[in-house]
């Protein structure tokens, strides 16, 4: 028994998409989060679900919240574990966080090489995660 069946019983499933262009899923030019909100919808509609309880991590989040505001009909709950939720003031801010978020993603994708990263390069992985000496 896997731990999600182990909590979350056998009245529910999950469905688990990623972000465009994460875990090598596609990525278009120019996509917005608003496009893979509206990905959500046509997602659920081929699978046949009416409404979902969304629970949505780190990245996930802005997507995740304008999915339950353009969809509301769509949605039970909502549930942001670590999220970023809103995009950065300038396309130049939003590119380089872009840009950490798929260096992040590389590291941790791979057990060994997170730890060895962790462990050599620890400042510079918490940069990664948005902290810096202030915090």
């Amino acid at each position: 028994m896997s731990s999600w069946a182990g909590t979350a019983g056998d009245r529910f499933h999950r469905i688990t998409p990623s972000r465009f262009g994460y875990l090598w899923s596609t990525f278009h030019d120019g996509a917005t989060f608003e496009d893979q909100a509206h990905a959500y919808t046509t997602l659920l509609d081929h699978l046949g679900i009416q409404k979902v309880a969304v629970v949505a991590f780190s990245a996930g989040g802005p997507s995740a919240e304008l999915f339950a505001l353009l969809h509301p009909e769509r949605i039970s709950s909502l549930t942001l574990i670590s999220c970023a939720t809103t995009a950065l003031p300038s396309s130049e801010e939003q590119k380089q966080s872009d840009q950490k978020a798929q260096a992040l993603l590389s590291i941790v994708k791979y057990d060994l090489p997170y730890w060895i990263f962790i462990r050599l390069y620890e400042k510079q992985f918490m940069g990664l995660m948005g902290a810096n000496d202030a915090d």
